[in-house]
């Protein structure tokens, strides 16, 4: 098994994935929509998005991890809280993974 390297701030990444068996992460034009809506309340305040392409069953982002000064976590009725935002950039992508995927499988 690959050893997996942790996203770190600052640097570029190609991030991709593609349903099991090549089966469709999109199934309806809404499905589309619903990403983006997650991609944008998850991935933006933690990461800059260079490029996109979203396909039937697989998608790609070219994408920078911002500075961890350039990190913004919007809290509802917080602010200046240090501290209370900072997830591991990974943690941001798994929760979208993982919010995509359970309103696909709830519906």
């Amino acid at each position: 098994m690959n050893k997996i390297e942790p996203l770190e701030h600052g640097h570029f990444y190609h991030l991709y994935n593609r349903g099991i068996d090549g089966c469709d992460l999109f199934r309806e034009t809404t499905n589309y929509e619903y990403f983006f809506n997650l991609y944008y309340q998850h991935i933006e305040p933690v990461a800059d998005t260079y490029a996109w392409v979203l396909m039937k069953n697989h998608f790609h982002f070219l994408l920078r991890i911002k500075d961890l000064s350039r990190s913004t976590i919007d809290l509802p009725g917080f602010k200046n809280l240090e501290g209370l935002g900072s997830k591991p950039p990974h943690q941001y992508f798994s929760n979208l993974f993982n919010a995509y995927t359970k309103a696909i499988n709830k519906k």
